[in-house]
């Protein structure tokens, strides 16, 4: 990979790739690498594309590695009109796209993240919920699932995305109706969340 981003520096240096820029005063971005995953940014021109796919041929051949095309997605801004994007997928043979899901596990947002954004947090930890027998388990045993497992999985999204505070307020609920609640969903809370959530120490 490194010897893919080594032009594409280049080739920004010289001016033939134009990234794009994040903010009035971010930085410049072209492209991200991860293992053998590559994200390239750059304008929606004729020009930028046909360097794209030329890049990508010399790549090939000095490597013997192949851009798999079927696999790979062009993400437009909402500004660009669709018969230049029709125009442009005909010059790189990479179809587009209206949403770019997921990547590496985290949804990649486009614009303001709404509550519905993190609803799939929720209903991971559900899941997880739903393949437990609560009545099996004392309040040790859950609370030992709760702490290791349950909140492992917001965690996990949270290394990059600070969630909204009504999805915190679900996820602790969702926690707390675990520990304290049997099968049928009824049970009371005698211990406060603020003491359970306290640290070890």
């Amino acid at each position: 990979m490194e010897k893919l981003s080594t032009p594409i520096c280049e080739a920004v240096s010289s001016g033939n790739w134009h990234p794009i820029q994040i903010a009035r005063n971010g930085p410049h971005i072209s492209h991200l690498l991860f293992a053998d995953d590559v994200l390239l940014f750059t304008k929606a021109k004729n020009f930028q594309f046909r360097y794209i796919t030329t890049l990508f041929e010399d790549f090939s051949q000095a490597s013997g590695l192949k851009i798999n095309l079927a696999k790979s997605r062009a993400f437009y801004s909402s500004g660009i009109p669709r018969s230049k994007i029709n125009r442009l997928t005909a010059i790189s043979n990479i179809r587009s796209t209206t949403s770019l899901d997921k990547y590496l596990g985290f949804p990649i947002l486009k614009g303001r993240a709404t509550k519905s954004d993190f609803n799939f947090i929720i209903e991971k930890m559900q899941t997880r919920l739903a393949s437990w027998k609560h009545r099996l388990l004392n309040k040790l045993g859950r609370l030992a699932l709760a702490s290791s497992v349950l909140s492992s999985i917001p965690s996990y999204y949270m290394q990059i995305t600070w969630l909204p505070q009504n999805i915190c307020d679900l996820i602790d609920k969702t926690i707390c109706d675990f520990i304290w609640k049997n099968a049928n969903h009824k049970g009371l809370n005698l211990v406060s969340w603020d003491k359970i959530a306290r640290p070890k120490v």
